[in-house]
């Protein structure tokens, strides 16, 4: 049921936010604090909820607005709101929050928690991105760089980083609760650093099973990204050396997996052997599916929707091929 809610509500509510910095457009409503962003903490054994507001002068709206954040402890998200709506003079507004923020110490029983508190009723909308930091209250407090809130300069930089690089980072709210909703166990969100008074996205976290097991660099992102297929095409630096993506293509055996990378620049050798090893390091160190290719065999045969236990072993292998200047195919495999 709530798959279904989630892909009807999907479309309607992507375009949403599209207004979100135009404060003019809400400001109308000046009998509410309107909520940019919210993160939650690990803090002792409760959960600490962050709020990015955004105040508005109700008598004069062309003055510039300003943003505040508040945040409380408690043993559950309404006990810390309930505490902060009781602070303020006007009720919160959520249904234009861009950022839900993730901190680093919640666990996956916190994680359901968030999401199925901010899917209730609509409280905040699907088309929110989804972030990790080490501390959300640190993040969230700052002037803002580009635009009215630090939460909606968030949605400008990964919005950014899409365009610039190819990575398609699925982290709206209503992707990743269908990804939890398809029992994919293995997805990514991305991180997020305060530096001073600037904000940088600083890689990724990946996600297992609502738990979150590893901090990827900005450079392990971009390999992750490469075999997830988060990144299909696009220019990646990593280890010093620059590689322009054309097309990426996965073949699936009953047990194989073969990814093929077209590059217009880079050595192909080079990026195949990176592939391939950083694939296995990160199964090796966690044990884990960690890059959802059991998910990836089972979409080729749902019916068999077999589990990580069910395969001995998974063939993976990586090409990458490349056109020389004398029309011919350079190709390298590893794997």
């Amino acid at each position: 049921m709530k798959k279904r809610l989630c892909l009807l509500c999907a479309f309607c509510l992507c375009v949403t936010l599209c207004g979100c910095a135009d404060i003019g457009g809400i400001a109308q409503d000046d009998r509410k604090f309107i909520v940019s962003a919210i993160g939650f903490d690990k803090d002792g054994e409760d959960i600490k909820t962050s709020v990015e507001l955004i105040v508005i002068n109700a008598e004069n709206y062309d003055s510039a607005a300003e943003t505040r954040v508040i945040s409380a402890a408690g043993r559950n998200i309404e006990e810390t709101l309930d505490k902060i709506a009781s602070s303020l003079t006007k009720p919160m507004l959520l249904n234009h929050c861009g950022i839900i923020a993730i901190g680093a110490g919640i666990d996956k029983d916190r994680f359901a928690e968030i999401c199925d508190y901010a899917f209730y009723d609509e409280r905040i909308t699907l088309s929110a991105y989804m972030v990790t930091a080490q501390d959300c209250e640190k993040l969230l407090n700052g002037k803002p760089e580009a635009s009215v809130a630090v939460g909606y300069d968030m949605m400008g930089i990964i919005e950014q980083e899409s365009a610039q690089t190819g990575v398609a980072y699925n982290s709206r709210f209503f992707e990743v609760e269908e990804q939890r909703e398809d029992k994919k166990q293995s997805f990514s969100l991305p991180h997020f650093v305060r530096e001073k008074e600037r904000i940088t996205a600083d890689g990724m976290t990946v996600f297992y099973g609502d738990d979150q097991i590893r901090r990827l660099s900005v450079e392990e992102s971009a390999l992750y990204a490469l075999i997830t297929g988060e990144l299909r095409k696009g220019t990646v630096s990593v280890r010093a050396g620059e590689y322009q993506i054309t097309k990426r293509k996965a073949e699936c055996g009953n047990d194989s997996v073969l990814l093929r990378f077209e590059l217009k620049k880079g050595n192909t050798q080079e990026l195949a052997r990176m592939l391939t090893d950083f694939k296995e390091r990160m199964e090796r160190e966690s044990g884990l599916d960690f890059f959802g290719l059991c998910a990836l065999l089972n979409r080729k045969k749902p019916d068999e929707n077999k589990k990580e236990e069910d395969f001995e072993t998974i063939e993976f292998s990586v090409e990458c091929y490349r056109e020389t200047e004398e029309g011919k195919n350079e190709t390298s495999k590893n794997g």
